[in-house]
């Protein structure tokens, strides 16, 4: 007896459960092209890289598209520039070890073909 209650309560779990899940809609609304994802660090010990992506929208079910074909450079505070390489698949790396001065802070510039520009603070 006790064995088939247990059987019936466990069958029962299984179809009411799953009719348990709603939907999230989220309140916010992402562009068309979806957000800018930039991950990634600036690093004075080894190779600087970063992966940009874009967002997709929920459920988010699809692979994320990657962004190519974008300047990335890391700018210092004392206007010095290094340029990334683009590697493709949304890779951008610099070539070797930057040669970072502890003294002077630094940031990520991103510009689009179509002049939009991207910077992240000091």
């Amino acid at each position: 007896m006790l064995k088939s209650t247990t059987i019936c309560l466990f069958l029962a779990l299984l179809v009411f459960v799953p009719a348990c899940k709603d939907p999230y809609i989220s309140p916010y609304k992402s562009p068309p092209t979806g957000y800018l994802v930039v991950e990634g660090y600036i690093s004075g010990n080894t190779t600087t890289q970063f992966s940009l992506t874009r967002s997709i929208p929920l459920p988010g079910d699809s692979a994320l598209p990657v962004v190519n074909d974008v300047s990335v450079e890391v700018q210092a505070s004392d206007s010095s520039v290094y340029p990334l390489v683009a590697h493709g698949g949304g890779i951008y790396s610099s070539a070797n070890t930057l040669p970072l001065n502890p003294q002077l802070q630094y940031r990520l510039r991103i510009k689009t073909p179509n002049g939009e520009q991207y910077l992240s603070d000091f």
